[in-house]
Formats: structure tokens, C-alpha cells, sequence
């Protein structure tokens, strides 16, 4: 009886050791694996699939996502990015909504821009007053041929204090599309 006793603290004390140890590595497996994603992004979503495996949690999962936005498949990627965000109640809604602009910009060079739409519509939902989120929208609208609304959203951005070249360039291309070159 005490021998099991004995088993079960110790089974008890690993445990929470390799739960505290697995929390303090996670930050490094993360740092990790979006290196390892910058130069082999197959190996990357691997090894973020094992970690997920192990419990990486949300840090595994967005690796992933990264992984396959650099390999070029931007639906999968944008996919885990929504569902990742949607999922993330107990993530700061700067954090969902980053994960959100990501999402839209992978549906965006899909070519379904109606998602990315959406995608960055809620984005900006979690974070009105983001500029950057924004002109990231403005440039999905003007992609979709909405410049009135592209225009506004770019606007709106510079008047925040975002008047990077960027969001310049993109007003100029909007105010050009409606006729507005004067402007």
C-alpha cells in the first residue's frame, strides 16, 4: 500500500513537473519552429504537428498555419488562422485580431476575397481603431473592385496618424480607380 502510494505522488510530481517544463519550452519550440518555418517551412509544419501532438496547444497550431502560408497553400493556412482565432476566447482580441489579418491575407492570395473580407472585417470588429488593419482591408476592398470603400478605410487610417507609404499608395491607386486623380 505505500509502494503505490509512494508511485502515485511521484507519477503525481513528474506530471506537474513536465506540464511546468513543457509551459517554460513552449516559447523556444515556438521561436523554434517559425525559424525553422523561415527556411524549410515542410519540415516546420511537421514538427508543428508533432509538437500539437504533445500538447503545444494554440503556439503549435499557428506554427502550422505559418508553415503552410509559406508553402504556398494559402487556404489551409488561412483556414487554421480563423479557426485558431475563433477558438482563442482567452487570447487578447490584439492577438485574435492579428491572427484574423493573417487569415484574410492568406484568402486574399488565394483569390477568394470574399473571406478575406470577412476575415478582416471581424479583425477589425476585435480592433476598431487598428489603422494598420485597416489599409489591409483597403487593399482587399480595392482588390474586389470596392475603391469607395477601400478609400474610406485608407482615410480613416491616415487620420489615426498611419500615413505610410503604403496606405499613401493605396489612397492614390483609389482616388485614380474613381476618377478622382486630381486628388
Amino acid at each position: 500500500m505505500r509502494k503505490t502510494y509512494a508511485f502515485l505522488i511521484l507519477g503525481a510530481t513528474l506530471l506537474a513537473s513536465t506540464a511546468a517544463a513543457q509551459r517554460v519550452d513552449n516559447q523556444k519550440e515556438y521561436d523554434a519552429c517559425l525559424a525553422l518555418a523561415a527556411h524549410d517551412a515542410e519540415e516546420a509544419f511537421e514538427a508543428a504537428i508533432a509538437w500539437a501532438g504533445l500538447g503545444g496547444g494554440d503556439p503549435a497550431q499557428h506554427c502550422a498555419a505559418v508553415a503552410l502560408y509559406r508553402m504556398g497553400k494559402y487556404d489551409h493556412a488561412a483556414q487554421r488562422l480563423q479557426t485558431l482565432a475563433q477558438r482563442s476566447r482567452s487570447a487578447s482580441a490584439e492577438l485574435r485580431a492579428g491572427m484574423l489579418a493573417q487569415a484574410a491575407q492568406g484568402w486574399m492570395l488565394h483569390g477568394d476575397l470574399d473571406r478575406a473580407l470577412a476575415a478582416a472585417d471581424a479583425a477589425i470588429d476585435l480592433e476598431p481603431n487598428d489603422a494598420a488593419l485597416l489599409v489591409d482591408r483597403a487593399q482587399i476592398r480595392g482588390q474586389a473592385g470596392d475603391f469607395t470603400g477601400a478609400l474610406i478605410d485608407v482615410d480613416t487610417a491616415i487620420g489615426y496618424g498611419w500615413d505610410t507609404a503604403d496606405a499613401l499608395v493605396f489612397r492614390a491607386a483609389a482616388l485614380r480607380a474613381l476618377g478622382r486623380a486630381d486628388e
